[in-house]
């Protein structure tokens, strides 16, 4: 991105003050900086995005959350970094429930991160939201998971279109429409993707 600056005055600048003027153009060049050039999204971002969601619009109600849907008419929450999917990173988490663990609510996600169309990372997210205070709960890091949820839907997408030499994108993304089986045990809680073996887990405060 390239900014040029002139040292004629703008009309915007005419009776202000120096100092004003300068914490003027420092909020402007950071505004810049952070839409101008790119947006880095990955499961931090994600998080941030959906966070400002709930203050903005469900004016801190995290129940809005409720209402949002995945490209495939599923419940969840998603942020693009691109317009075109084949060459930017997108983080969609699907909403796997919303549970009372220990008399607390949580909204419990599975995040995945997709860089030009083949998922890269998969979490387990937890939420709870309290008077303003966003409390989040992350799996760790799981390639074993990661390469079987991948794995088996890129091999379910060779079977289908055998003369093609890669899957179809749509076979290395996520969510698509898979199934996935949420177990809580006491604050121990598990998502299964059944047909690859793939799981994730997380435990929940107390």
């Amino acid at each position: 991105m390239r900014m040029m600056f002139q040292n004629q005055a703008h009309p915007f600048s005419r009776g202000l003050k120096p100092g004003v003027l300068a914490r003027v153009l420092i909020l402007v060049l950071l505004t810049l900086i952070t839409t101008g050039c790119g947006t880095t999204v990955n499961t931090s971002t994600w998080q941030q995005s959906l966070e400002r969601y709930v203050r903005e619009d469900g004016r801190g109600d995290p129940n809005v959350l409720r209402d949002l849907t995945l490209d495939e008419n599923r419940q969840g929450f998603a942020m693009a970094g691109e317009e075109d999917p084949t060459r930017g990173t997108d983080a969609k988490g699907l909403l796997l429930g919303h549970k009372v663990v220990a008399g607390k609510p949580w909204y419990l996600y599975l995040v995945g991160v997709v860089k030009n169309q083949k998922v890269e990372e998969i979490r387990l997210a937890a939420l709870r939201v309290r008077s303003g205070e966003f409390k989040w709960v992350l799996s760790s890091k799981s390639n074993e998971s990661l390469h079987m949820y991948r794995n088996f839907n890129e091999g379910l997408g060779k079977q289908r279109f055998p003369g093609q030499r890669n899957a179809p994108a749509e076979y290395s993304s996520f969510p698509r429409s898979d199934a996935f089986e949420l177990t809580l045990d006491g604050s121990h809680v598990i998502a299964v993707h059944k047909p690859s073996g793939a799981w994730w887990e997380l435990n929940l405060p107390g």
